[in-house]
C-alpha cells in the first residue's frame, strides 16, 4: 500500500495546484452563468430546456399605473420591468380615470424592450378660456414649452401676445409692441406678420413682415420688444430665409437672393457669400449647415443640376447631385452621436436618410429609406429620436434607437397645419376641428379637445396642461371668437 506523506511539500503544491484549479473553474463557470443570463439566457422547468428572453422596461404617465400582457395582471405598478420570453405580447395600461391604453409589443431574446412613452389621457377632460382674441394670425410655442407668441392680426397685427404658462392657474399675458420705425409701411400702413423661428433660448425670435413688394426679418427680444432690429434694413440685404445659429442669438445665417451669409447682429457684420445658388438651408448647432442649391453652370446657362449636402466648420459635403426641376425638402439631425441627411424627393415620392455622410463610404447608400410618399413636411422629435414625415393623411415615422419605420394613415386630417410632436413620442394632428394625439407609429389614437388645425397646441413642461386655440362657429354673437384655452390631462383624484 503506497503511502502518502501528507507534510511533503510535493503534497502540499498538489493541494494548492488543485485547489486554484477548482477555483479557476468555478470562476469560469460562474462568469459564463452570468453572461448567458445578462444576455437572457435559463433554464425553463417546463420546456426543460434552455431559453432565451428578453427585458421589458415599463413606464407610462402617470406613474403607478396598472398593466398586462397576454390578459395576466401583474402586481406591481409601473415603473416596472419584466424578464419575457421572446415573442408577441399584448400589452394592457390601466388607470382609475383614465382612458386605456394597449399595444402589440415584440419582446426579443437577448434585448432591452423600452416601452417607456405610454400616456394615458383622463376619460373626462375639463378645459377652461385662458385669454379671448378677435383674431389670431398665428402662435407658435417656444422650444422650453413655456412661452406662447400670438399675433392678433387685425387692427393689432402690430403688436403681440406672449403668454407665460409656468403657473398653469395663472397663465400670464404681456403685450409686446413693435417700434413703429421698424417696420416699412405702404401708404402709412403695416403689412402682415408672419412667424419665422425661436432661438433654442427661447428668448429671441423673428418674424416675417410682407407689406407689397416688401418682405423683411425682424428680430425681436421678449423681454425688450423695444430693441427690435429690421435685419434687411441694418445689413443692407434683401433677405430671403433666415435662420439662428445655435445658442448665440446674435449669430444669424441668412440667404440673399440665392448666396448665403453669416450675420453677426453684435457686431453689425455681414460676412461675403459663404455659398450660392441656394435653395433653401437649415442650421444644426453653431457651425452645421444642410442645404439644397443650384449647382453653376460655365457657360452661365439655366442650371440644369441641383446639389444637395452638409457645411461643416466652412468645410462642403456633397451627398447627391440631382435634376434641378426635382422638387426637395432637407432637413439634418443627430441621435445617439450619428449625423443624419433626409433628402424628400417629392418629385420621385421617396424619402432617403442617409448616416454620418462626412465617410465617403456612407454616401454611397442609404440608412433607410420610405417610397411611395411624396413628404410634405418632415420634422424631427425633440430629441431627434423619430423623424415624422407627413403628406397630407399619409404619414412615415423612423426610430433611430430602434432602427425601425412605420407607415399609417391618419384619414379625415385637416391640411389646414401639418401635424406636430406634442412631446416626445406623440404626434397630434386636428380632425373636424378636434385635436387628435397618437403614438410615434400611430396607435393609440385619442379624441381630446377643440383645436385650429393652424395654430400650435402646447402641452407644457410638466406634462399636466394641454393648451390649444379654438374659435367660435360662424355667426356666432361674440366679438372676440378666437379663445386660448387649457385643459388638465391628469384626472382628479376621487
Amino acid at each position: 500500500m503506497m503511502q502518502i506523506d501528507v507534510e511533503s511539500k510535493g503534497f502540499r503544491r498538489a493541494i494548492r495546484f488543485f485547489t486554484y484549479g477548482l477555483m479557476t473553474m468555478a470562476t469560469v463557470v460562474l462568469t459564463t452563468l452570468v453572461i448567458l443570463l445578462a444576455m437572457g439566457y435559463r433554464f425553463d422547468r417546463n420546456q426543460f430546456g434552455v431559453i432565451r428572453e428578453g427585458l421589458l422596461q415599463l413606464g407610462s404617465h402617470p406613474v403607478d399605473t396598472h398593466y398586462k400582457l397576454n390578459g395576466k395582471t401583474y402586481k406591481n405598478l409601473t415603473p416596472d420591468k419584466q424578464t419575457l420570453p421572446a415573442g408577441s405580447y399584448s400589452l394592457e395600461l390601466s388607470q382609475t380615470g383614465y382612458r386605456p391604453w394597449q399595444k402589440q409589443i415584440d419582446i426579443i431574446a437577448g434585448h432591452i424592450h423600452w416601452v417607456n412613452y405610454p400616456r394615458l389621457f383622463p376619460v373626462d377632460l375639463e378645459t377652461k378660456t385662458v385669454k379671448d382674441f378677435v383674431n389670431v394670425s398665428f402662435s407658435e410655442v417656444s422650444p422650453d414649452k413655456r412661452w406662447i407668441l400670438v399675433n392678433p392680426g387685425g387692427e393689432d397685427k402690430d403688436k403681440l401676445e406672449i403668454i407665460d404658462t409656468k403657473d398653469p392657474a395663472k397663465p400670464v399675458s404681456t403685450t409686446l409692441t413693435i417700434p413703429d420705425a421698424v417696420l416699412t409701411k405702404k401708404d402709412g400702413k403695416i403689412g402682415q406678420l408672419e412667424f419665422n423661428e425661436w432661438a433654442l433660448d427661447s428668448k429671441q425670435f423673428t418674424i416675417k413682415h410682407v407689406n407689397g413688394d416688401v418682405s423683411e426679418y425682424i428680430r425681436l427680444d421678449r423681454t425688450q420688444p423695444e430693441k427690435a432690429v429690421n435685419l434687411n434694413s441694418k445689413f443692407q440685404l434683401d433677405v430671403d430665409e433666415l435662420h439662428f445659429s445655435g445658442g448665440n442669438a446674435n449669430i444669424m445665417y441668412a440667404r440673399t437672393e440665392g448666396v448665403l451669409r453669416r450675420f453677426d447682429v453684435g457686431s453689425n457684420t455681414a460676412s461675403g457669400a459663404l455659398m450660392n445658388g441656394v435653395r433653401q438651408f437649415e442650421v444644426f448647432g453653431d457651425a452645421t449647415i444642410a442645404y439644397q442649391r443650384t449647382k453653376a453652370t460655365k457657360d452661365g446657362s439655366a442650371p440644369s443640376s441641383q446639389e444637395v449636402g452638409v457645411r461643416i466648420k466652412d468645410r462642403d459635403i456633397v451627398l447627391k447631385e440631382l435634376p434641378a426641376s426635382d422638387d426637395l425638402l432637407v432637413k439634418y439631425g443627430e441621435f445617439d452621436r450619428h449625423a443624419y441627411l433626409v433628402l424628400a424627393n417629392r418629385t420621385k415620392q421617396t424619402t432617403s436618410i442617409y448616416q454620418d455622410i462626412t465617410e465617403a463610404a456612407n454616401r454611397q447608400a442609404t440608412f433607410a429609406e420610405f417610397s411611395g410618399l411624396a413628404a410634405q413636411f418632415a420634422q424631427f422629435s425633440s430629441n431627434t429620436r423619430f423623424l415624422a414625415l407627413q403628406d397630407g393623411t399619409h404619414f412615415g415615422v423612423y426610430d433611430f434607437y430602434e432602427q425601425q419605420k412605420f407607415g399609417f394613415t391618419v384619414e379625415g386630417l385637416s391640411d389646414k397645419g401639418p401635424a406636430r410632436w406634442l412631446d416626445t413620442f406623440h404626434l397630434a394632428g386636428v380632425k373636424a376641428g378636434v385635436l387628435h394625439v397618437m403614438d410615434f407609429d400611430g396607435t393609440n389614437q385619442q379624441i381630446l379637445v377643440a383645436a385650429q388645425p393652424e395654430l400650435d397646441p402646447l402641452l407644457d413642461e410638466d406634462d399636466d396642461i394641454l393648451y390649444t386655440f379654438t374659435k367660435a362657429q360662424d355667426g356666432s354673437s361674440t366679438s372676440r371668437p378666437f379663445n386660448l384655452t387649457s385643459t388638465s390631462v391628469k384626472a382628479e383624484a376621487k
